[in-house]
């Protein structure tokens, strides 16, 4: 597992408020942008629990590995509350405009696929390829080892031990989450939360799709994104009992040398 103090996190505040923490590893050519798991507690640190970990695994003689943590994810990272997606898409873009970053590969788990398409979506000539690890979505009974009734709520439970914390904090207020909350997972808010299907079907950026299999993470939704998007590949076995590290990081590593910047 990573620690914190050994991340050597940098911050920088942004015009509106913001501030973005973030560290980077390594020297290689290949800029790639790491888009955390833990929902709205997205931080860099949170790949040390993961089942894949691109921060420590990524060679760097080849990537130069960028890491955040989104806006009100932890003490460190206090700011204005966001008002949708386009928030959050803005602070990473804003991060690769301070870097440099011109061209980006993305590697999203949980959460960040989400971040990821809508950063495709809105500069696809940016972002020529995307790594999707257990993305989250709204399915219908997806689950093949937990079987539940009706639409997944892991997304919703996650948002409101979230939101309960920054209400205690006095950080906002219930009626500012609730606002948030319709904003981001709401009204026409479905499939992927971020971008709809139709968007998605015209995303012709090469992805390699690890499925997810949980509450949170339907297997269902990662089926449905390597189904519609064109350039989509899905990988269903990755986490399971009898998977291999090596061959997940070797895949990826593989994929992301394919489609770095020639």
């Amino acid at each position: 597992a990573i620690l914190r103090n050994q991340m050597k996190m940098q911050s920088f505040k942004r015009k509106c408020g913001t501030t973005i923490r973030y560290s980077t590893r390594g020297k290689g050519p290949t800029n790639v942008l790491l888009l955390a798991p833990g929902g709205m507690e997205s931080t860099l640190d949170r790949w040390g629990s993961h089942p894949y970990d691109p921060w420590t695994s990524l060679p760097e003689q080849e990537f130069r590995i960028i890491g955040m943590d989104q806006r009100n994810s932890n003490e460190e990272t206090a700011s204005p509350l966001g008002t949708g997606w386009e928030s959050y898409r803005d602070d990473q873009l804003a991060l690769l405009d301070r870097l440099g970053a011109s061209q980006c590969l993305l590697v999203g788990s949980c959460i960040g696929p989400s971040f990821a398409f809508a950063l495709m979506k809105h500069s696809p000539e940016r972002f020529p390829a995307a790594v999707v690890l257990q993305p989250i979505g709204l399915a219908r009974h997806t689950a093949e080892n937990v079987g539940w009734e009706g639409f997944n709520s892991g997304t919703r439970r996650s948002f409101a031990l979230w939101s309960e914390n920054m209400i205690e904090k006095g950080r906002f207020d219930a009626s500012q989450m609730n606002k948030l909350h319709e904003s981001m997972y709401e009204n026409d808010r479905e499939f992927v939360f971020s971008i709809s299907r139709e968007d998605m079907t015209s995303m012709d950026q090469p992805m390699l799709v690890f499925m997810g299999k949980d509450r949170s993470h339907p297997s269902e939704t990662s089926r449905e994104i390597a189904r519609l998007a064109p350039n989509a590949s899905l990988v269903e076995q990755w986490r399971d009992e009898h998977y291999a590290v090596e061959t997940v990081d070797q895949q990826i590593i593989n994929f992301l040398r394919q489609h770095a910047e020639a």
